[in-house]
């Protein structure tokens, strides 16, 4: 399954799909990979759940426009258009078949509390007579950054009719920075070493804020009232005092944590708080002081079979089990590194832990038990911040 989502705000193109660089790309007319936007946009359809099959639906979308609209962000803003059935027939050279993309599917003049679904699709069936697709669906409970700083949220139930809709797909080339869908767990607790009061999308400082559930029922499925009172239709995120130059933050829009039963991916090693099992593939570490109560430590035992670790983001500190630190990662030791060797870790941390003109320094975070090592990550994804 796909774990990001990218949206179009409403004014740019009212809606959009979001296809890979992949083979299919030039045959649509969008340059060869690049990551390209199509707008399509339907004048009414159904979801309807499938008996039997919780959570799966089956989408129909009604009189689609006879012509949608492609643009890609990067390297230059180009635009085109597209027909349905050239897009719907280049399902399976996209790569869409093998792996089954997210969608957003969001109704226009629908209620505020019923207007923005979170699906992964399966495979379309189109009938250009009568401008008609179909698509076997299943719900998922929590958007990505990518979605969410636009100001979009998953609704519990949407109507099972509707009116004029756009749907938002994605590609699934998700960036891997920590707080983009596909960089952190739902719930997560991090530490990041940085310069400045932004943080990357879709990360919350740990400071005690209150947050309404409405907008953020999957993450107060983890939370709940565990981090002290909150005014009503509220939670509340825990407070937890950083070191000096950094800050902890907790993953708001995120894959979210599998559970008993299923492995999700990490670094061999790697240690997060988390206030939920993460997944089979996590052991607890009830030798660490938590952060606070609610919280406790997890160490990864490795991803799933047959996938590689996933890039850590520049700047962020993660605590290691087994005496060294993992891939893109350098031991927080205080070191002192040299500014042109080490642009974006720079650019990221900054001077708060030392250095010169020429130099920096990386914070001295000694491992809280015997065999732990804090490190920071010098390659990796450079954090966008928002």
């Amino acid at each position: 399954m796909r774990r990001s989502l990218l949206a179009l705000t409403t004014t740019l193109l009212g809606g959009g799909l979001l296809a890979p660089g992949a083979q299919a790309a030039p045959a649509l007319g969008i340059p060869a990979n690049t990551p390209a936007l199509f707008a399509l946009n339907a004048d009414g359809g159904t979801l309807t759940p499938v008996a039997g099959k919780k959570g799966r639906f089956v989408l129909t979308l009604s009189k689609l426009d006879r012509r949608g609209v492609w643009f890609t962000d990067r390297p230059a803003r180009q635009s085109g258009s597209v027909r349905p059935a050239a897009l719907f027939s280049s399902w399976k050279a996209l790569g869409f078949a093998a792996d089954p993309p997210n969608a957003v599917l969001t109704l226009s003049g629908g209620r505020a509390q019923a207007d923005t679904a979170a699906l992964e699709l399966g495979t379309p069936r189109y009938s250009p007579r009568t401008g008609t697709v179909r698509f076997g669906a299943k719900a998922l409970s929590s958007l990505s950054a990518g979605l969410a700083r636009h100001g979009r949220k998953v609704d519990a139930k949407l109507p099972r009719r509707f009116g004029d809709a756009a749907l938002f797909i994605d590609d699934g080339e998700d960036d891997g920075q920590i707080g983009s869908g596909g960089g952190c767990s739902l719930g997560e607790v991090a530490l990041l070493a940085r310069q400045g009061t932004a943080l990357p999308a879709g990360l919350l400082p740990a400071v005690g804020l209150t947050l309404p559930i409405d907008e953020n029922d999957a993450l107060y499925s983890l939370y709940f009232a565990t981090f002290g009172a909150a005014p009503a239709g509220q939670f509340r995120i825990p407070t937890l005092p950083a070191p000096t130059g950094m800050t902890y933050v907790i993953c708001q829009y995120g894959d979210f944590p599998f559970g008993p039963g299923a492995a999700n991916d990490c670094a061999t090693n790697e240690i997060n708080a988390f206030p939920t099992v993460p997944g089979s593939n996590w052991t607890a570490r009830r030798d660490i002081a938590p952060l606070a109560p609610g919280l406790t430590w997890y160490q990864c035992a490795g991803g799933p079979p047959g996938d590689s670790p996933p890039l850590c983001t520049i700047g962020q500190v993660t605590l290691f089990g087994g005496g060294a630190v993992g891939p893109g990662y350098l031991p927080a030791d205080g070191r002192i590194l040299s500014i042109y060797t080490n642009v974006l870790v720079y650019q990221t941390v900054g001077t708060a832990f030392g250095g010169d003109a020429t130099t920096f320094g990386l914070p001295n975070l000694p491992g809280p038990v015997a065999g732990t090592t804090y490190g920071v990550c010098a390659t990796g994804v450079f954090p966008s911040f928002y």
